[in-house]
């Protein structure tokens, strides 16, 4: 399912240089591991938590957009 804010960029800190890449959080969803052009470090997001906090914000904006579409009848 494709979530609000899967377009929007990122820039995600190796954690063991610091280098940054920057990323779509879509990306992030579908590939969470890449390797740092920095240092070389394998990194890993936890993507069943990026995944569940992207998940509530998607459902607290169309709660959102469902209240205010009450206000407007």
């Amino acid at each position: 399912m494709k979530g609000f804010f899967d377009a929007e960029k990122v820039d995600v800190p190796c954690p063991g240089c610091g280098h940054k890449v920057t990323k779509t959080v879509g990306w992030m969803k579908r590939s969470p591991e890449w390797t740092c052009a920095g240092c070389g470090r394998n990194v890993k997001l936890d993507a069943s938590q990026v995944a569940r906090s992207l998940k509530q914000v998607d459902d607290a904006i169309s709660q959102l957009e469902r209240t205010l579409k009450k206000f407007g009848k």
